[in-house]
């Protein structure tokens, strides 16, 4: 025969099993309890019922009651009737007359049935007692019901103790099952204030076992559910806040160049061409941007859509790093470039690349000192390659939130580019690295220090 295996879950148990052997347990109890009671007891009354001298006395007084009774009633030896009523009330168990030898009455036979014992002598090993009846003397056997009644109480107790065993058996098992029922019943009122964090308690693997165990897998489903939707509010509330953040800077950018066109600070046509692109590029990333908001609000798209592309490093950042460059100029920040230009590809994705540098110029223009310059500088590792963004925090930062959520952006896009953002902040000077991944080894170049 095949092991069972070691996995497999115990064969379920039943309620209506369990109570069963119960019962079957309190029966087999109650009966050896009844069987030992009773054996003790008929062999103490025994001892007690057939002692000789007792039941001498026993007789004796029932003789004397018998006189009493004939002598009331003027009974005669062969007055079967008035002796019948004699041995009820009396609760003898029988009753012989001798007269002469011969048997006149017995109490265990009907009328009828003297004819057939006329002439019955009287055994010569029985004692018997003489009684003066109305017709004569005679003699008498009695057998008297001594001890009958202590027989039939000690009977009665028997059963009565070995009930009692039964009841309690019964009652101590339906009262654990009544307990564990009361139990899960406040365990459940615990579970509907809300208390998911209680464990619902599990005994055994009947019917209750596995309603409790149900129980506690839809606590611990709820919870679950619970979790995600706290998670899910948390993130919808984290994209909502870092879009909303991220809208700040290119609207802030088409304020800036349209106040300059509105101000005519221009030299030539070119240069109102210029701001006019400029304001253009900046709208659509703000549609973009609010697209993505709204996408996400109703759940149709997803951000983590687009994959990264790999693209060289200096055609993916130049017009990026120029726009950052001519936008702190504008806001009174000196710049000055460090870069190294090397023939590497990095990854990335276009969106996040606009919205990271957004930030970052956002972050310089309320928290740098503009009396020092902007230093944007090339950083290569190994595996990676990328720009620093260098400045000097102003003594008195301007009155403006300081939450953190620009940064926060910047590192959690460059994450899920495979790249990462590496912050340091000491001696009052400010340092943001980007890391692009490399789609491929990085070679040595030419370093360039004019403008992007």
């Amino acid at each position: 025969m095949r092991p069972l295996p070691a996995d497999r879950a115990p064969r379920p148990a039943s309620l209506s099993g369990r109570l069963g052997r119960l019962l079957t347990a309190a029966v087999l109890a109650a009966a050896v309890v009844f069987v030992v009671l009773y054996g003790l007891s008929v062999m103490l009354l025994d001892r007690y019922a057939w002692d000789e001298d007792r039941l001498a006395r026993e007789r004796s007084q029932q003789v004397e009651n018998l006189q009493d009774y004939v002598d009331r009633n003027g009974v005669s030896s062969s007055d079967s009737a008035l002796l019948t009523r004699w041995v009820r009330q009396q609760g003898v168990l029988s009753l012989q007359v001798y007269r002469q030898g011969a048997l006149v009455y017995d109490s265990a036979l009907q009328q009828q049935d003297y004819d057939g014992l006329a002439g019955d002598e009287l055994p010569s090993w029985e004692t018997p007692y003489p009684v003066t009846f109305a017709d004569g003397e005679a003699e008498i056997l009695l057998e008297g019901s001594y001890a009958y009644r202590l027989y039939t109480y000690a009977l009665v107790a028997e059963l009565a103790a070995a009930f009692a065993l039964f009841f309690g058996i019964v009652m101590a098992g339906i009262r654990r099952t009544i307990r564990y029922i009361r139990q899960l019943s406040g365990e459940i009122r615990i579970l509907e204030g809300g208390g998911l964090d209680y464990k619902v308690t599990v005994q055994g693997n009947d019917e209750l076992g596995q309603l409790a165990r149900g129980l506690d897998d839809m606590r611990l489903a709820f919870q679950r559910q619970q979790q995600q939707e706290k998670a899910l509010a948390q993130a919808s509330q984290r994209m909502v806040t870092e879009m909303s953040h991220d809208l700040r800077t290119p609207l802030t950018a088409i304020l800036l160049y349209t106040q300059l066109l509105l101000d005519h600070r221009y030299q030539t046509a070119e240069q109102q061409n210029d701001y006019v692109r400029r304001i253009d590029k900046q709208a659509r990333r703000l549609k973009q941007l609010s697209d993505r908001l709204f996408s996400y609000a109703l759940s149709t798209a997803g951000e983590d859509e687009v994959p990264a592309q790999a693209l060289p490093l200096q055609s993916a950042l130049y017009d990026l790093l120029s726009e950052t460059t001519a936008y702190l100029e504008q806001q009174g920040f000196a710049v000055r470039l460090d870069l190294d230009w090397r023939p590497c590809r990095i990854r990335l994705r276009r969106d996040y690349l606009g919205r990271i540098f957004d930030n970052l110029a956002s972050n310089i223009v309320k928290y740098a000192d503009p009396a020092a310059p902007v230093v944007l500088r090339s950083l290569y590792t190994d595996g990676c390659a990328g720009i620093a963004l260098e400045n000097r925090c102003a003594a008195r930062p301007a009155a403006a939130e300081s939450s953190g959520i620009g940064l926060r952006n910047v590192d959690g896009m460059m994450r899920k580019m495979g790249g990462s953002c590496v912050v340091e902040q000491s001696g009052g000077r400010f340092c943001a690295a980007l890391y692009f991944a490399c789609a491929d080894a990085p070679e040595q170049g030419k370093k360039s220090g004019g403008a992007p």
